[in-house]
């Protein structure tokens, strides 16, 4: 299965994309720079979709590699 991580995935249009990837059958990981609840709601909707789904908090000013994102 295809893996999309999604920038901004708590809220808005993030969010948004991040639901329609995991209903289209991609596994998502969300990030996001606060708000960790949301980023939490969102990764159980993706789940509902039947994504596997991971979130991780990230400050995109200081966090720019891909690696900030995924675990090792």
């Amino acid at each position: 299965m295809a893996t999309a991580i999604v920038t901004g995935g708590n809220a808005g249009i993030g969010r948004a994309t991040a639901v329609m990837l995991a209903e289209r059958g991609f596994d998502v990981g969300i990030t996001f720079h606060s708000e960790e609840e949301q980023a939490r709601e969102a990764a159980a909707e993706c789940e509902r979709a039947g994504a596997r789904t991971a979130f991780r908090q990230m400050d995109l000013e200081r966090d720019v590699t891909e690696a900030a994102a995924v675990d090792a």
